[in-house]
């Protein structure tokens, strides 16, 4: 997971990219779940999901383009034979997150997908922002594991 600042108001949290793998003949699908973490405090504005095909080798099809393809979060296929479907936001003890689960179909293609959050965070004075400032160190200590820790 990262946390980006792409602008004075909004972060985004990335996790992945994680490759999705190869389904079983395009019967069982191959499938991920990707949970990215924010501070409790946080508001989330979008969630986007990507997927891409990876760079196929020798006696792989190809499917077309290895570029991120973004992905509805409602189950539409955003290119053949793969899928995201968002489930769910809800909070831990010290933080909020986001997980999307992310599908492939595709037997001769392996998949990657990345999840990107953006959200807000609330501008306070005075009492509460050391409120604020306390959470944001909360979310970030290592021992939580809401931390840019690889899986």
């Amino acid at each position: 997971m990262n946390s980006e600042t792409f602008d004075d108001d909004v972060q985004t949290s990335i996790e992945g990219p994680r490759q999705i793998g190869k389904a079983n003949h395009h019967t069982t699908a191959a499938s991920i779940t990707l949970t990215t973490y924010l501070p409790l405090v946080a508001s989330v504005k979008w969630v986007r999901a990507y997927i891409r095909n990876l760079p196929w080798g020798q006696g792989q099809c190809t499917l077309g383009s290895a570029e991120w393809v973004q992905a509805p979060l409602d189950g539409r296929e955003p290119m053949g034979w793969c899928r995201a479907e968002g489930r769910g936001q809800g909070t831990t003890e010290h933080a909020r997150w986001v997980s999307v689960e992310f599908f492939s179909w595709s037997h001769c293609n392996s998949r990657e997908a990345k999840l990107e959050v953006g959200y807000y965070m609330p501008k306070y004075h005075g009492e509460h922002s050391e409120v604020i400032e306390i959470a944001e160190i909360l979310w970030q200590e290592p021992s939580l594991g809401y931390t840019n820790t690889p899986t």
